[in-house]
């Protein structure tokens, strides 16, 4: 089994055509996967390392039709350190301050607890759906005393912003509303049949009857008392007289009051084990459980989104993303050996696929979470990857 001993990976000046090879595949994973309401891009052929991404608010959220605009910029050595995110139009959130975010994913300040800080083994989709589902988070989280409440002047004054920033360094001008990256989801969104949150909207009694109707007020940003409502026609009483807002439950909303008991018990499972039984659910059914309003679930799901590309291949190895055909595939391994008879007496492996190139060229020593480990072993995938797996096996293992 190969073997390398260096204390530290980032001694290495390493050449940006490891991290371009990397964001190459990492960028067609995008274009074959497409992300929803999310589109990325590098802003140029001569500066890959540097992407512009543009992220729309979900619907129903507060942010509901909204293109916020944000940089990727990427170091040399990715992706073993993370990208440096900023935030082009600013978001009202937690732990955003302007146009930094402070997100244990993008920082390096590693510690002992599992599942934190940057992994080598995430990738510009897994990125960039971490940030759309924390920065656009608005569920009302009851249970969490310390979650974030917004206010509704900030988040106008950040709607406001980010329909009028003009990109200096893209084509990105929402003032004559051309967002680039531009995907074809924008166009519809932007073309006003983004749904709103359903609603009904109640008279007084002495209101009159029939509301004057004002075309073109777009998104009721007139009016302090509302919320950001979508649609093109927005209905003023004639004397202005106030008009009392009223959101009609969702029915799934009366399931979700049933399970109760159910996520009591889910939020007395170790943190591991929660993340191990939410890795077995779809992409779709993982992201569903955002809904639930319990910070312990919500943190556990994300936890696996960050795996997401690693569960739909998982042939492929972490670290390069690259598959079996391109390169042999094996996994990092750790040898014990008695310290009176020196027998070979314990092995254990992290047991993330690891290709030969990243063990040998990016000289990777510790698997996705950064379980350190000592030696390399191939792996059987099948005859025509065992022939090539076969000569490192004996040159090295035997």
């Amino acid at each position: 089994m190969a073997n390398w001993s260096w204390d530290a990976i980032h001694t290495r000046i390493i050449k940006p055509e490891s991290a371009i090879k990397r964001l190459h595949k990492d960028y067609a994973e995008l274009i074959r996967n497409p992300l929803d309401m999310i589109c990325a891009c590098p802003v140029s052929e001569k500066t890959f390392l540097l992407w512009h991404a543009n992220m729309m608010g979900a619907e129903g959220s507060r942010y509901a039709g909204v293109v916020f605009h944000l940089s990727l910029l990427f170091p040399n050595d990715y992706p073993l350190s993370p990208p440096d995110v900023r935030l082009l139009t600013t978001v009202h959130r937690s732990h955003v301050y302007g146009s930094w975010i402070c997100l244990d994913m993008l920082e390096t300040h590693y510690t002992n607890e599992l599942y934190s800080g940057w992994s080598t083994a995430y990738s510009l989709s897994s990125i960039l759906l971490q940030l759309q589902s924390y920065l656009f988070d608005d569920k009302d989280h009851k249970d969490d005393p310390e979650y974030f409440r917004p206010i509704p002047s900030r988040v106008k004054e950040c709607v406001r912003n980010a329909r009028l920033y003009k990109c200096s360094e893209c084509p990105h001008n929402m003032r004559i509303n051309k967002p680039w990256p531009y995907t074809p989801w924008m166009k519809l969104r932007l073309n006003g049949k983004f749904k709103p949150k359903p609603a009904t909207l109640k008279r007084r009694e002495n209101a009159p009857k029939k509301p004057k109707k004002q075309k073109n007020i777009l998104n009721g940003e007139k009016f302090e008392d509302y919320g950001l409502l979508e649609g093109r026609l927005a209905s003023v009483a004639i004397e202005g007289e106030w008009i009392e807002e009223e959101w009609e439950e969702p029915a799934q909303d009366e399931e979700k009051n049933s399970l109760e008991q159910v996520k009591t018990l889910l939020t007395d499972l170790p943190m591991e084990v929660l993340v191990h039984i939410l890795s077995c659910l779809s992409e779709v059914d993982l992201k569903n459980t955002k809904m639930v309003p319990n910070t312990f679930v919500h943190q556990a799901s994300l936890e696996c989104c960050r795996l997401f590309d690693i569960k739909r291949d998982p042939m492929m190895c972490f670290h390069t993303k690259l598959n079996h055909l391109e390169s042999v595939l094996g996994i990092g391994i750790n040898l014990r050996r008695n310290p009176i008879s020196n027998v070979l007496s314990y092995a254990d492996s992290p047991l993330d696929v690891l290709s030969w190139k990243a063990y040998t060229d990016h000289r990777v020593v510790k698997g996705v979470w950064r379980q350190p480990f000592e030696f390399w072993l191939p792996l059987y995938i099948n005859k025509e990857h065992a022939g090539r797996a076969w000569p490192l096996f004996r040159g090295n293992c035997l």
